[in-house]
């Protein structure tokens, strides 16, 4: 049932069994799953479709200047996928293990306690549930579209990005089948400004609730689910300072730091020359009339140990501008080393409903850097020795080039297997906090190359069966007999 918290006749002191603030595809995902075991509220900000009211709660100051924050974003029932491409690949399993060139890196939990999150997911995208090796397998796919694929596969190796068809978007999927639902309850236009702690602190008591027009409530749940983002949510954090000054989660400063993106680069000095054979990477292509793929590749884990690497996404594109008969050019999509001074703040600037704005300072390190220099230097290398391309002349440093965004928002609530390295634990708990949870790519420790919307749904889709497993056979309705689920 979606309602508008704005209507007067709709309460906003409320009682359920679960909390979820944030309306997006992970908020609504653990919403799913949890409302067939027990009362389940969802809390947000925007409406059932972009308005302008709401986007302009997004107070946001960034720098650099030139990463357009509130453009990767927006405020409504089914949040970023509104404006997604569709992009689905899972993280490497190397992505979670520590790599000792690369400070910060691991993960509290293991490949393979997400994969079979991965096989639940693929099926809202129309994907083949149960198929997932042959859905990512590579050599398969090219072989099937008549592709050889270059390059030594010592150094780099080919992946796949997949494309449900249509693009699934999950407010407007989902809005007909919601309306009709008595559960999960959701309410949109219903801002969160603040988290209320019990008396020693441990607890999340209550959910304080307020419209832009002035309405303000409490919710009281026995869990609560913050599933915000990666600004959203360490900004609402941050924001919940009147019982602690630090804020909610922050008894080590951690909370807003570690902010990575995925740094793209045009990786210039190289000069695509045979472009046939990388076309198929310039482009999708359907299989079996099930989804569209396109392929991307990318240095290999003894590469990336050999040379103390990030991992990369690399790939051929035409911008809109560039004919079909152009030699496409090559990008990475870079992956970022976890650093503490890129991080979000708040600000003083004050929005509709009296929450702190935020301040961004993206940060890039000098071994940001190394990496995608020494990637581009051995893949030119590899297009010589294939007869695909050759050093352009006149090619400016990457350190001179503009670096794009990818609008992916990660690591600013880190998982993190003690309160001195991270925020959340391995199953999204914050740390001190009994029954507050986080989730979405902002508990991410490092991000891997890949898009990560497959992750974060699995990681959501994880939390979930946690969260099942320690509310059944807790919860009973008035007369003591179990509820039905």
């Amino acid at each position: 049932m979606i309602c508008d918290a704005r209507d007067p006749t709709v309460s906003l002191n409320r009682t359920a069994d679960v909390a979820i603030v944030g309306g997006g595809p992970v908020g609504l995902l653990v919403a799913e799953r949890l409302a067939k075991l027990c009362d389940v509220v969802v809390l947000e900000s925007g409406g059932r479709h972009d308005e302008q009211p709401a986007d302009k709660l997004n107070v946001a100051r960034v720098v650099p200047d030139s990463y357009p924050i509130n453009e990767t974003r927006t405020r409504r029932l089914g949040g970023s996928t509104a404006l997604w491409a569709g992009y689905l690949t899972p993280v490497d399993s190397s992505d979670l293990e520590v790599r000792d060139w690369i400070d910060g890196s691991g993960w509290p939990i293991k490949w393979s306690e997400l994969q079979h999150h991965f096989d639940r997911i693929l099926g809202r995208f129309h994907l083949p549930k149960g198929d997932f090796e042959s859905l990512f397998n590579t050599s398969a796919l090219a072989s099937g579209c008549g592709i050889d694929l270059p390059f030594d596969p010592r150094l780099f190796r080919w992946r796949t990005w997949r494309f449900g068809t249509p693009i699934w978007r999950f407010g407007r999927a989902d809005e007909a089948r919601l309306d009709a639902s008595n559960t999960p309850i959701i309410l949109t236009h219903a801002n969160v400004i603040d988290l209320r702690l019990s008396n020693d602190h441990g607890r999340i008591d209550g959910v304080v609730v307020r419209t832009i027009c002035g309405r303000e409530g409490r919710l009281k749940a026995n869990l609560v689910v913050i599933a915000c983002g990666g600004l959203e949510t360490p900004r609402l954090l941050l924001n919940c300072d009147s019982q602690q000054p630090w804020g909610i989660g922050n008894q080590h400063g951690l909370v807003g730091r570690f902010f990575m993106e995925h740094p793209h680069h045009t990786l210039s000095a190289i000069e695509v020359q045979n472009s046939s054979i990388l076309s198929f990477s310039a482009s999708r292509v359907c299989v079996s009339g099930r989804s569209d793929l396109s392929f991307n590749f990318g240095p290999t884990n003894e590469f990336q140990k050999a040379s103390r690497l990030l991992n990369a996404g690399l790939h051929a594109f035409r911008t809109p501008a560039m004919s079909e008969g152009q030699p496409p050019r090559i990008g990475a999509y870079m992956e970022q080393v976890p650093n503490p001074e890129s991080r979000v703040k708040l600000s003083t600037e004050v929005d509709a409903v009296g929450m702190r704005g935020i301040n961004l300072e993206w940060k890039l390190l000098e071994e940001d850097w190394r990496s995608v220099e020494s990637i581009q230097e051995k893949l030119l290398a590899e297009f010589e020795r294939e007869g695909l391309g050759r050093l352009a002349r006149g090619a400016a440093p990457l350190r001179e080039g503009h670096v794009l965004h990818s609008n992916h928002h990660l690591g600013t609530t880190r998982m993190a297997a003690t309160p001195e390295e991270g925020v959340v634990n391995a199953n999204c708990q914050i740390h001190g906090i009994e029954n507050g949870y986080l989730i979405g790519g902002n508990v991410f420790p490092t991000g891997g190359w890949a898009n990560p919307s497959l992750t974060l749904l699995a990681l959501a889709s994880r939390l979930a069966d946690h969260l099942v497993s320690k509310l059944e056979g807790q919860l009973w309705t008035h007369d003591s007999t179990k509820r039905k689920h």
